[in-house]
């Protein structure tokens, strides 16, 4: 699944076309994925800093984002700094809905709970966040600049 396109990057590809792309002074180790779900453990080369990534392309059924958010929180019991971004598929508060089919509140409080449980709102150190052209479909993908430090 991780294949080298050229000397400065890597790839990792999915069923879903979830892609991950690195510069190659880091080493990254698929540890699991799903159609879902990829979680990546990236060591820097000739360091000591390691960092997990997480990309989400949840589903639309409700019951399948269940297991997603349980394996979100079997994944943030690994105490290292963690990065988690993609497409979740539900929303916080009603008041972002936007047309569609109502949203249950239940979804709301399942997605609340696992966002509270993985502490996803602890700070990364992110410089630089970009939006990419939108190709092909109505999701952007980003660029990440983060500044690791140990």
């Amino acid at each position: 699944m991780i294949s080298k396109t050229r000397p400065s990057c890597a790839k990792v590809k999915v069923l879903v076309d979830l892609l991950i792309f690195w510069e190659n002074t880091w080493e990254g180790t698929l540890v699991e994925s799903s159609h879902q779900h990829i979680f990546i453990n990236f060591k820097q080369e000739g360091g000591q800093i390691e960092v997990i990534i997480t990309t989400i392309f949840a589903k639309c059924d409700d019951n399948m984002r269940e297991e997603l958010w349980d394996t979100l929180q079997h994944i943030a019991a690994n105490n290292k700094p963690w990065l988690v971004g993609g497409y979740f598929n539900v929303i916080l508060t009603q008041e972002k809905k936007l047309g569609g089919l109502p949203i249950c509140n239940r979804e709301i409080s399942a997605f609340a709970q696992c966002i509270a449980s993985c502490d996803f709102l602890a700070l990364f150190p992110t410089n630089e966040v970009t939006h990419l052209v939108k190709q092909g479909s109505d999701h952007a993908a980003l660029h990440l600049k983060c500044n690791v430090t140990e």
